[in-house]
């Protein structure tokens, strides 16, 4: 589903300016689908641009000011904040979308632009809802965001909670998988791949285990480098899709309550199957994909999902008929409509 040819596109203003690296891929498929329907103009600080060249979109660049510390952090926030407000008061763009925020700056932030401008304002929820429940600070703040501002989250029960006991105005948007080669079965191997960095803590475990289990690869995230015959440890991966790609499993021992995780998506569309520690986000994806999520108590039962499946189970995802890009497109063609 596209606008139709000769319709005069409208213009929107999306903006990251936290940086993460995880975040770059599904920034990208975002603005593609939204590229359909939008003129997009795209603010980031300058650490954080080049990541989307691949777009072609018009760019603004801000400089990053790097304080030290937790307040000098939030500093740095509200001040690029600042810099991107004369932007946001532009009336040319039908709506500013912010792909993530920093809670305390945004809740500034959101009190020091007019009512008219708060109501075309999208911000994507990632770790706040977690880090406010968590942090007595960073609660305040968060109920202090402006009301008029309107929260994206991806799951049904995080909208519900934010509305139930934050009264925000919530917003369910279908998230984005990426474009995926032709899948063939000969490329799967026997092979475990963990790429979250919280999920480090369990390394060692894994690695012991991987001694007994000479059969399966794992391929792990982790502050200290480490390599046997089958197992290995790496800080940063290169390859990630490669190893998307390859890998039966990927395993991601973080927990997700209030938020998602964008390595389920990518790992589902290629084919993967999932194993979750037990969360609230774990729970909920699992029964939308059932044979495709697994969810354990703990690191011990890992090895039960593994031995339990063999390389001739694996099918193709039904995240293809659940988050397409057509699916994604009407979702916020469809929000838009009812928001703007």
């Amino acid at each position: 589903m596209k606008i139709s040819q000769g319709e005069i596109l409208k213009n929107a203003l999306v903006i990251d300016l936290l940086d993460e690296p995880g975040h770059v891929n599904t920034n990208i498929r975002l603005i593609e689908i939204l590229k359909q329907s939008h003129n997009i103009t795209l603010i980031t600080n300058d650490c954080y641009a080049e990541n989307f060249k691949v777009l072609n979109v018009k760019q603004f660049v801000i400089k990053k000011n790097n304080f030290s510390g937790g307040f000098g952090y939030r500093l740095s926030q509200l001040l690029s904040l600042l810099n991107v407000r004369k932007f946001a008061l532009d009336g040319r763009y039908e709506f500013v979308m912010f792909l993530a925020y920093e809670t305390i700056s945004m809740s500034v932030f959101s009190r020091l632009i007019p009512k008219y401008v708060r109501k075309k304002i999208f911000i994507f929820n990632h770790n706040n809802i977690d880090q406010a429940l968590g942090n007595k600070i960073k609660n305040f703040f968060f109920k202090r965001i402006s009301s008029d501002v309107n929260h994206l989250v991806y799951e049904k029960y995080i909208k519900e909670f934010l509305e139930e006991r934050y009264k925000k105005k919530s917003i369910v948007v279908s998230h984005p998988i990426p474009k995926v080669d032709e899948f063939l079965d000969d490329d799967k191997v026997l092979q475990v791949f963990s790429p979250s960095a919280g999920g480090k803590i369990y390394n060692q475990d894994i690695i012991q285990y991987s001694s007994g289990s000479r059969d399966v690869k794992f391929i792990l995230k982790g502050d200290i480098e480490f390599e046997s015959s089958n197992c290995v440890v790496k800080r940063y991966f290169d390859d990630y899709f490669d190893l998307l790609r390859k890998s039966a499993f990927v395993f991601i021992p973080v927990n997700y309550d209030y938020r998602v995780s964008g390595v389920v998506y990518e790992a589902l569309a290629n084919n993967c199957w999932v194993v979750m520690l037990d969360s609230l986000f774990a729970r909920e994806i699992s029964n939308r994909y059932p044979g495709e999520i697994f969810v354990i108590r703990n690191i011990n039962e890992l090895s039960d999902v593994i031995s339990g499946l063999t390389l001739e189970n694996l099918n193709t995802s039904a995240v293809y008929t659940t988050n397409s890009d057509q699916d994604v497109f009407k979702n916020y063609q469809d929000m838009f409509k009812s928001f703007l």
